[in-house]
């Protein structure tokens, strides 16, 4: 049988992050969230859904046109 350590604990236990540390860690995870939208955003790329979305809005803007085939005239 092993002898029981000292201090009374089985196993070591991390220091909990002081409040200071814990600001730190966030700002941190924030800062690397803001930066890859800002590469995302600056590289040009779209999602799928976006590119969609925007041929959907340019394809309806399109009918209110005249001289598409779906433009009606205001009564």
């Amino acid at each position: 049988m092993t002898t029981p350590p000292t201090n009374g604990l089985l196993f070591e236990i991390p220091a909990q992050p002081t409040p200071v540390e814990l600001l730190l860690q966030l700002a941190d995870h924030d800062m690397r969230h803001n930066d890859m939208l800002d590469r995302l955003l600056r590289s040009g790329s779209q999602p799928a859904p976006a590119r969609a979305s925007k041929a959907i809005t340019t394809r309806a803007a399109a009918k209110h046109r005249p001289g598409h085939p779906d433009f009606r005239k205001a009564a």
